[in-house]
């Protein structure tokens, strides 16, 4: 072999090795397809996309006495939170139609369909207030902001939603079990005996 193409080979291999995993979105009707329950919603490894950016924006007119002074506060209570596409999360809650995804320790926004008989993609989840869209995080109302359509996978998609890995959601798949039922000729007695009561 000459050395273009072993350095071809070289390069080929070393583009597969790096591929990015398969991402699925995260549908109601994937869900009711492979009977997936509340437990192992929680134990899939979620990504989003496109990113989620938000911000919470409060005057501060206050006062308060400290070590015997009078503070006068006037100004802006400003805090900016964002998660880029496809950055990871966890469910921290699950219920029938909706799971809390957690991007950073103890707190979660909520992705899902509004009710339980819905189906569709699991979005993030809020509210319409004064022309804007909100959502719930940390005890505030954050207002989210919206871009252009990003691409995730074969389309372009505006509200952020949820996205699972292929192996991810494969491997929760394969703790389920079917009973295959058992015959006296292959049992002979070799199980260990059963203790019904712990």
């Amino acid at each position: 072999m000459n050395k273009p193409s072993i350095f071809g080979l070289f390069i080929c291999l070393s583009l597969a090795g790096c591929s990015a995993p398969s991402y699925i979105p995260m549908t109601q009707e994937l869900r009711q397809q492979e009977k997936i329950s509340d437990e192992e919603m929680m134990k899939l490894q979620y990504f989003v996309c496109p990113g989620v950016s938000i911000s919470f924006h409060d005057k501060i007119d206050d006062s308060m006495v400290k070590k015997g002074v009078l503070i006068q506060r006037d100004g802006t209570y400003d805090i900016k939170l964002q998660a880029d596409e496809w950055t990871p999360g966890v469910s921290l809650l699950a219920t029938e139609n909706i799971v809390a995804i957690s991007f950073e320790r103890g707190l979660g926004l909520p992705f899902g369909v509004e009710n339980v008989g819905d189906q569709g993609a699991y979005k993030i989840l809020g509210r319409q207030q004064n022309g804007s869209f909100e959502v719930f995080y940390d005890g505030k109302w954050f207002t989210m902001q919206t871009g252009l359509a990003m691409e995730c996978g074969p389309q372009q998609f505006q509200v952020p939603q949820l996205w699972v890995d292929t192996d991810s959601l494969q491997e929760v798949i394969d703790e389920r079990r079917e009973f295959k039922g058992r015959m006296v000729e292959d049992y002979r007695g070799r199980d260990k005996k059963l203790e019904l009561n712990p």
